[in-house]
């Protein structure tokens, strides 16, 4: 593999040298982690979008030292039956064998899965690290994306309520009925202010 030209290393550092710096609440990116990690790397107000995640494998190859056993044939003279009992000279052949090394070329995969965070929608949160986003409960509301934490998720004031969990807004009561703030749920409506 060929190293980047140094024009082309310029270029990419002019690039991130105009761009603007990222926002804290900007949540949109992939955090990458090595074999099988779970995408606990976002942060906080941010949630892991399993369906925009994807894979990618690198094979790295190296160069390691393998023994192996080689081995040569001696010959040497020696007395061999030269029949009738007799012995003569001739020649024997004996296997001699010796541990080796020689360079043997090896791979290995390694596979990198790209975990993608968003941020939470209004009326949600979450702390660092999670998978889902917490939604704010029935009586309290939230306009705020990528909530860090449950103190997003404000009370209605009085004579407004907010019936649903996940509420971005608060809804006027009724002409003639109210919600006290503390318990601002469609169920407190029914109530007669005096």
């Amino acid at each position: 593999m060929t190293p980047p030209s140094p024009a082309l290393l310029f270029l990419l550092l002019l690039l991130l040298l105009t761009l603007p710096p990222p926002s804290l609440s900007s949540c949109e990116k992939y955090h990458s982690e090595e074999n099988g990690d779970n995408g606990d790397s976002c942060l906080a107000g941010c949630y892991h979008d399993a369906d925009q995640d994807y894979v990618d494998e690198e094979t790295q190859y190296s160069i390691v030292n393998e023994d192996y056993q080689h081995c040569e044939d001696k010959v040497e003279t020696c007395k061999v039956d030269g029949g009738k009992g007799g012995k003569v000279d001739g020649t024997c052949k004996t296997q001699v064998c010796s541990t080796k090394q020689r360079p043997v070329q090896v791979s290995e995969t390694v596979r990198w899965t790209q975990f993608y965070c968003r941020s939470c929608p209004q009326g949600k949160w979450t702390a660092a690290g999670s998978q889902d986003c917490t939604t704010c409960s029935a009586g309290k509301y939230s306009v705020a994306s990528a909530g860090t934490s449950i103190a997003v998720c404000k009370a209605c004031n009085e004579g407004k309520y907010a019936a649903e969990p996940g509420s971005i807004e608060c809804l006027d009561c009724d002409r003639g009925k109210y919600a006290p703030q503390v318990s601002a749920r469609r169920e407190a409506r029914g109530a007669k202010r005096e």
